[in-house]
């Protein structure tokens, strides 16, 4: 049986961008994204206000990953390769010691 993982709102994010590289319709998204209508229309409204998605199309509305868009994409694969393999133990860094300066 196929263990679900819930995915956070990053990984949506993330879903939704790799599906527009081409112009898609809001329907394609839905089933391709495994998200309703709602949260589609949602998380592309905020993809939309950062310009990271654009709204292409006259009569039949698509969306597609703006080149802002592609650029964040290649960033978080880069930043998730770079990551791949590494977890922080407690030895390494002590709770409450990851502060915004680390980061």
């Amino acid at each position: 049986m196929r263990e679900f993982k819930r995915r956070d709102r990053t990984e949506i994010m993330i879903d939704i961008l790799t599906q527009a590289g081409r112009p898609i319709s809001i329907t394609k998204l839905v089933y391709r994204t495994n998200l309703n209508f709602m949260l589609v229309r949602n998380y592309a409204g905020f993809l939309i206000d950062k310009e990271l998605l654009e709204v292409v199309g006259n009569s039949h509305k698509s969306y597609r990953t703006t080149e802002k868009g592609v650029e964040f994409l290649k960033g978080y694969r880069r930043m998730i390769e770079l990551l791949e393999g590494f977890s922080i133990n407690k030895e390494v860094i002590p709770k409450g010691r990851l502060t915004k300066e680390v980061i």
